[in-house]
């Protein structure tokens, strides 16, 4: 089987599992927008972005070094400290609020309470080591497997919150429901893993050696990843914080029924690639500079017109499928359409420098991404500015720096 067969056979794997995914996302969407208010998924979609945020850092960002690894009981290990800090990460949060009254959640001006710490401490367990877990599959080339925990946490989440929603004073099912769905796809992943990996002991001076080994993710992946984060979930934080929980439910519909899909499409291309990329970076950089070219210029074959039509009809699509409460949503998405097009195109190959071992080119956008996305929203909201114009400007500003990445990784590439 030739490399192009490889890749496309491993692609649609994952495009399959994640497409059936999203259909059971999608197809229960319109019967949680009768369910449940526009505040409801406003505090849903904070919970959501402040999960992604802690989960840049929690893991030290070493499960990307669990592809390049060669020693599969040095893979073990790696995993072993993955999900060590991602524990004392989850621990953290909790005891913070109790002892001191602190979470990330009152920085933005949002009412919390133990509860509602506690279900995000799980869901960061829960989808951290998952995430660890589904590196550790991707060195493995288990694709299957990959796709098919997914589908199980799209179900566990679906019911979740769906019949949550019948349950009298359930304060939360949104985010109840993700986090029994997180659960069920950890569970079937860990399954896996246990049945292909032998158990080991931890061993603290093989931990330590790896650590310095791969010092490079913590000390400058883990801040870029960090960054790259914030710039995509400062808009439902910052929307929070300028103009309430309505708008972000409203904002949190375009990104759910737009952008997930975008993204899951996306992941599943770049996990194959990165996969690609990481084992034949530094040998055969040509075949891996000839794969990227080939994604980019096929997707934006596809994206280009996908884009321009969504623009048309997006208000009174969102509002036949979601209900007329929701067509603000769908004008969301014209605001925002050029980060869709940028993402369509250029996250699938986005990890194309992490894989190369160019992390500090990928800190440096990243961090300049997150300043210009930051200091944008806020200035344009002290000068009065309307939500329209702050959105607007985030996704300009977005979808550009998505092509400025693409431009990285080919100079990457194309230089020997």
């Amino acid at each position: 089987m030739n490399k192009q067969s490889s890749f496309l056979k491993n692609f649609l794997v994952l495009f399959s599992g994640n497409t059936m995914a999203q259909v059971i996302v999608i197809a229960v969407s319109p019967i949680l927008t009768r369910l449940y208010a526009p505040d409801d998924f406003g505090m849903f979609s904070v919970y959501s972005s402040i999960l992604i945020v802690l989960l840049t850092f929690s893991s030290l960002c070493l499960e990307k070094a669990i592809p390049i690894e060669k020693n599969q009981r040095n893979v073990v290990q790696l995993v072993y400290i993955s999900c060590i800090t991602i524990s004392i990460v989850a621990i953290l949060n909790t005891v913070l609020y109790a002892a001191f009254d602190w979470s990330l959640f009152t920085v933005f001006q949002v009412k919390t309470n133990i509860w509602l710490q506690l279900l995000l401490s799980c869901a960061l367990v829960f989808a951290g080591v998952y995430q660890v877990l589904s590196y550790q599959a991707i060195r493995q080339k288990e694709y299957r497997e990959i796709t098919a925990s997914k589908m199980g946490q799209s179900f566990g989440t679906a019911g979740g919150q769906v019949g949550l929603a019948f349950v009298p004073g359930m304060f939360s099912g949104l985010i109840i429901g993700d986090v029994i769905g997180r659960f069920f796809g950890l569970v079937m992943l860990t399954q896996r893993f246990l049945k292909t990996n032998p158990l080991q002991k931890i061993r603290p001076k093989r931990m330590k050696y790896l650590l310095w080994k791969y010092r490079e993710y913590p000390l400058f992946s883990t801040l870029s990843t960090l960054c790259n984060s914030l710039s995509l979930q400062l808009v439902i934080l910052l929307l929070m914080s300028f103009y309430g929980s309505e708008v972000v439910g409203y904002y949190s519909l375009t990104q759910k029924a737009i952008g997930v899909p975008i993204t899951l499409i996306g992941i599943a291309i770049s996990q194959v690639f990165y996969g690609e990329a990481a084992e034949k970076g530094k040998t055969d950089r040509a075949s891996v500079y000839a794969l990227y070219m080939t994604i980019i210029k096929r997707l934006s074959m596809v994206a280009v017109p996908a884009i321009i039509v969504l623009v048309f009809v997006a208000p009174s699509l969102f509002g036949f499928v979601f209900g007329e409460e929701w067509t603000r949503s769908g004008e969301f998405v014209q605001y925002v359409s050029f980060l869709f097009l940028g993402q369509l195109i250029f996250m699938p190959v986005s990890q194309v420098l992490y894989a190369t071992g160019h992390q500090k080119m990928q800190l440096m956008w990243d961090v300049g991404r997150c300043i210009i996305v930051f200091a944008g929203m806020y200035l344009l909201h002290m000068m009065g500015a309307s939500v329209e114009v702050v959105l607007i400007y985030f996704g300009t500003v977005m979808g550009l720096s998505y092509f400025v990445l693409g431009y990285m990784g080919w100079l990457v590439l194309r230089t020997k």
